[in-house]
């Protein structure tokens, strides 16, 4: 037999007959797919010499007609790979949707094709459109760096170091391949100002990020009003305005209720950044700026036991992988 793998239409292995050429063997695999690097096709052969077993290794361009410069005999075993030409690259995509001239499907034009890049592309912005509001949704699988792995490692070695000795080990695996799965389709919400990547024309590169295959672009439209959540007498709905504070936004919403967790109040703002009520020298408080659109959620307070389980652990790290996720994307 002889193996014919890589960028070939049907890989695979085929019977071996005495003569058969290399050409013979890329008749059979169908010829070589558009990415193909037909410039440096790698023959493998294991040859014996002296009782010891030794591999041949040859470099061969070949034709598009599928006949090589120069004929190479193949022998029993051999191994043919056809590599992807590194100046190949398949068209990869983003979706832009909201209030610009021309929402839709956009190819990525190069490793530094960038967010301002796009919306040049896309012709600008809609009249209504709230630009501290842009958003991009990343799913971690597309990621150019290894963004999934170290989040999937992370979470397995919690698990493994949260597992009993009781624990049985198909659970572990059943957890291991849950967490696997969720990853895969685990995705992060990247908030840019708009405002400021317009005014710098781009070269603020904080807000200019380079967009990846699969992103989602999000312009959204203006929304003049504030949201309140959680653990508050009544969700609510208010109108911004400019001194709009965290505060007196609870205050519309009826005040705190008996289970609320006053000190880690968040606010969520329209572009999915988020910021937390924090302290100043410790006694002061100092809460963050209202803009339109925000969420403001008030936590609920929980009685914690000292003993920390699988899922708390694993869903402890899931936040912290994620945090530093977003650090490392926003280049902070």
């Amino acid at each position: 037999m002889i193996r014919v793998e890589g960028e070939v239409n049907s890989p695979g292995v085929f019977e071996f007959k005495e003569g058969m050429s290399l050409s013979d063997a890329l008749i059979m695999a169908e010829g070589f797919t558009a990415n193909a690097n037909k410039s440096e096709v790698t023959v493998y052969q294991n040859f014996l010499s002296d009782g010891q077993t030794f591999t041949q290794t040859e470099m061969v361009a070949v034709g598009d007609d599928l006949t090589p410069e120069d004929q190479v005999l193949l022998s029993e075993n051999a191994l043919v790979v056809v590599r992807r030409d590194p100046n190949f690259r398949e068209v990869e995509v983003v979706y832009l949707n909201g209030l610009v001239l021309n929402e839709g499907t956009y190819a990525v034009k190069g490793n530094n094709y960038r967010l301002y890049d796009l919306i040049k592309d896309s012709g600008g912005f809609l009249k209504d459109a709230y630009l501290k509001g842009i958003s991009v949704k990343r799913t971690l699988a597309y990621s150019a760096s290894n963004d999934s792995e170290i989040v999937q490692t992370s979470l397995l070695e919690a698990l493994e170091a949260s597992s009993d000795k009781e624990t049985e080990d198909a659970d572990i695996e059943r957890q291991k391949q849950e967490i696997k799965e969720e990853v895969q389709t685990e995705s992060v919400i990247i908030g840019v100002n708009g405002e400021r990547l317009m005014a710098s024309a781009g070269a603020d590169l904080r807000e200019n990020i380079i967009l990846q295959k699969g992103d989602i672009i999000n312009v959204p439209k203006l929304d003049n009003t504030v949201t309140v959540l959680g653990e508050i007498q009544k969700k609510s709905k208010i109108v911004y305005g400019d001194n709009l504070t965290v505060n007196q936004a609870i205050r519309f919403a009826g005040g705190y209720n008996e289970s609320a967790k006053r000190s880690r109040v968040y606010v969520i703002y329209k572009n999915g950044t988020i910021k937390s009520r924090r302290r100043l020298f410790g006694i002061l408080k100092a809460d963050p700026k209202l803009e339109p659109g925000s969420t403001v959620v008030v936590p609920e307070k929980l009685v914690r036991e000292n003993r920390t389980g699988v899922a708390e652990i694993v869903g402890l790290t899931s936040s912290l992988a994620t945090v530093a996720l977003l650090i490392r994307q926003l280049g902070l």
